[in-house]
């Protein structure tokens, strides 16, 4: 995605926010409340409320019915359509520049969950299900070559599609990460 005006950074920002995915995640497919996303998430709803508003503020999550419980009014939150958000989000340029802690703070969120779940699988005792994988790929390019390779490999990301019906699909995060090394 290019980021163009404030909101798309907003959007981009919450978007490449870990804990923000996994609420929008969480009520993809069914509305829930905050405490029900709580539940799913192993979180306090009141570690998600700040989120959920963000996300609503946003238009990414949106109210689709209130309850009456006692005096109170329960919300049920839903994400918005999937196409009306991208999945993918490349910081370069003045974007980086300008938000860059908030883009490292956030990277090493995601980093965390992967290696997370990496060590777990590690642990297993049994390899069939396992549900991460790391590679390490050393090459020499040219600084073009290198700028071409990393969008090829965002283009055929992002352009896959399961072929197979009837089959659970999994939300996947790929974590893609590659510098040039002046060794």
């Amino acid at each position: 995605m290019k980021i163009v005006n404030n909101k798309e950074l907003e959007i981009a920002k919450s978007l490449f926010n870990l804990q923000r995915i996994r609420i929008l995640q969480a009520v993809k497919e069914k509305e829930k409340t905050v405490k029900e996303i709580a539940e799913i998430l192993n979180e306090k709803p009141s570690r998600l409320y700040y989120h959920v508003h963000q996300l609503e503020d946003l238009g990414l999550l949106k109210v689709v019915r209130e309850k009456q419980v006692g005096n109170l009014i329960q919300k049920y939150y839903k994400s918005v359509d999937k196409d009306t958000f991208p999945d993918e989000f490349t910081f370069t340029g003045k974007e980086a520049y300008d938000n860059a802690d908030y883009i490292i703070s956030q990277l090493y969120a995601f980093i965390d969950e992967a290696l997370s779940k990496i060590y777990t699988d590690l642990n297993k005792k049994d390899y069939r299900k396992v549900s991460s994988e790391a590679s390490i790929i050393n090459v020499q390019l040219t600084k073009d070559e290198w700028r071409e390779v990393n969008k090829k490999i965002r283009e055929v990301i992002s352009t896959r599609n399961s072929e197979e019906k009837g089959v659970k699909e999994w939300n996947v995060r790929y974590i893609i990460m590659s510098y040039l090394d002046d060794l």
